[in-house]
């Protein structure tokens, strides 16, 4: 498994230097073509104190996925924090309805600044996204617990 700066040990991760090279590389922006038949709908979490001594898990949840459309596959979400690409991570299919799938992604997230981050998360089957607004502070890593 490779990594990428700023990730931990969650879910499948890429290194990239162009997040949309790496989704082409990937085969997984074919996923967004004429066969997706209907929107999915993203959104993004984070759980944890975000703090740069201590991580942090960001989750995207994406429901009405059709698999069928997307050849089978659960497709992956693009994480970003700003403007800045945090990595793509593949996501896997948490429960199926007759309406679609849902599929979860989600990574440790170490972020190396204090301040205000939007974080973002758009989905590869047809680009549908959210993001959420997430004050990170310097914190305190005890081992088992971050203050």
């Amino acid at each position: 498994m490779l990594s990428l700066r700023g990730f931990g040990s969650v879910g499948g991760r890429l290194q990239v230097g162009s997040a949309l090279a790496a989704m082409v590389a990937a085969g997984i922006v074919a996923l967004s073509g004429p066969g997706v038949a209907h929107a999915a709908t993203t959104s993004v979490t984070v759980s944890g104190r975000a703090s740069t001594a201590c991580p942090a898990t960001v989750t995207a949840t994406v429901s009405g996925v059709n698999l069928a459309a997307n050849g089978g596959s659960p497709g992956a979400v693009l994480f970003g924090d700003g403007a800045a690409t945090l990595g793509i991570v593949l996501a896997t299919v948490q429960s199926t309805t007759p309406t679609g799938a849902t599929v979860v992604a989600a990574f440790e997230w170490h972020p190396a600044t204090t301040g205000t981050h939007v974080l973002t998360a758009v989905y590869s089957g047809d680009s549908s996204g959210d993001h959420t607004t997430v004050e990170v502070g310097t914190g305190i890593n005890l081992g088992s617990v971050c203050l």
